[in-house]
């Protein structure tokens, strides 16, 4: 198994491609783990900086986190991360240390989701920020996972970066990086062929506030290291989380088989199997809401991601063509989706939002290979797309379309057998 080590992707408005951030070869202990924070400090410290001054939900963070309660609540969580997670906490400090950030902030970036719910279960809410897209298709031929990365319009130029690690004799593995936040945080892959990208999913804390436990960026750095799906399914199941989010997985151990998983506190799993029928395919989407777990979520409707979903929904009814080459030209265009211009799938500039789409990443996962492809700019995606369709008309005749009929597909609804 090989898995490539370059994506082909541009950050918004941003003409320079990604390459890949190596991290040399480090000891798997505290002082390896810090000097890796170190490394990834250095390459993104101007982002770090920059996101930390311009960044909406920061500035209310810090405001919660100023609080009695806040400062209270905060305080627990790291010495949780620091007494049970000293790897991560050794991190953290090397990112403070190389971006020259204080450590309390470097803190905020990465608990910005459970500190968000907090913030507002004591004050007023401050408005929608639902994150992230997902599809995954399971067909003979191998399985595929596109993500749409969303991020906060103060991430636009600056998105994060593309980052490669290993420790000792755990496995190698890459993935997107956010500015000051952990690695793993984001659509991740090793060298044991496993593949996975998250969803933010938005539970209310009850009138007790969240529990003290692991935040959602240190649960999620486990997930990098994992030999298999099983490994990684248990990891995202900790009994420790603080707050909930959605797993979307593979391995080329098993190309297959995908799977999906809403989690909550207290080990809470709901977990579709997506397995690869004989012929045509199986698909299943997921955005920022619960739809299998019964959970109290945050007040706000979720106009976004109810949007998205219709999107999806329409898109998989539609048919979906075969091969994986063709499945990924079509997750390509679906990911890019901009014909709701209110709440469309793939974002940018929808100020109401809050978020922007900083990056659209697939991954391709058959026996022989694990690899991420991400593909950049709502310019260089809409002329990807005009040229596909172009020779999709040309050589319609030619090209196999597999009817609704044939397709089975889990929304996050409810599970759909087209007939």
């Amino acid at each position: 198994m090989c898995i490539r080590d370059r994506c082909h992707t541009q950050p918004i408005s941003a003409s320079q491609q990604f390459q890949v951030f190596k991290v040399p070869l480090l000891p798997d202990d505290e002082t390896g783990h810090r000097e890796a924070g170190r490394h990834l400090g250095r390459h993104l410290g101007p982002q770090i900086r920059r996101f930390v001054r311009h960044d909406a939900c920061m500035h209310w963070i810090r405001e919660y986190a100023a609080t009695h309660d806040g400062s209270t609540y905060v305080a627990a969580l790291q010495a949780h991360t620091r007494s049970n997670y000293p790897l991560a906490w050794a991190e953290l400090q090397g990112i403070a240390e190389g971006s020259r950030t204080d450590l309390e902030l470097i803190w905020l970036i990465n608990a910005q989701q459970e500190l968000v719910a907090m913030a507002e279960l004591h004050e007023e809410e401050r408005g929608e920020r639902e994150g992230c897209s997902d599809v995954l298709l399971a067909a003979p031929e191998g399985g595929l996972i596109g993500h749409n990365e969303d991020g906060s319009h103060a991430l636009r130029d600056h998105p994060g970066a593309v980052v490669s690690l290993q420790f000792g004799t755990n496995p190698r593995f890459t993935g997107f990086c956010y500015p000051g936040g952990l690695p793993g945080w984001g659509p991740t892959w090793n060298t044991r062929g496993i593949g996975y990208t998250i969803n933010f999913l938005y539970l209310k804390p009850d009138k007790r506030g969240l529990p003290v436990g692991v935040i959602s960026s240190v649960l999620s750095r486990t997930f990098a290291e994992c030999e298999d799906l099983d490994q990684l399914l248990d990891a995202a199941m900790s009994p420790d989380a603080v707050y909930g989010q959605n797993l979307n997985a593979g391995s080329s151990q098993d190309p297959k088989v995908l799977l999906t998983a809403e989690c909550a506190t207290g080990g809470q799993c709901s977990v579709v199997r997506l397995t690869a029928p004989t012929e045509g395919v199986n698909a299943v989407y997921h955005t920022n809401v619960y739809r299998r777990l019964e959970i109290d979520e945050l007040g706000y409707e979720m106009l976004s991601s109810e949007a998205r979903e219709c999107r999806f929904k329409e898109a998989l009814g539609a048919g979906l063509p075969c091969g994986l080459v063709q499945l990924e030209a079509w997750l390509r265009g679906m990911l890019g989706d901009t014909m709701d211009h209110d709440w469309p799938v793939y974002r940018g500039g929808q100020e109401h939002q809050g978020l922007d789409t900083a990056a659209t990443l697939i991954t391709v996962i058959t026996v022989s290979y694990t690899h991420l492809r991400a593909h950049e700019t709502p310019e260089h995606l809409v002329c990807r797309l005009l040229l596909e369709k172009k020779k999709k008309n040309y050589t319609q005749n030619n090209q196999t379309i597999i009817p609704s009929k044939s397709i089975t597909y889990y929304s996050s609804i409810s599970t759909y057998t087209i007939q």
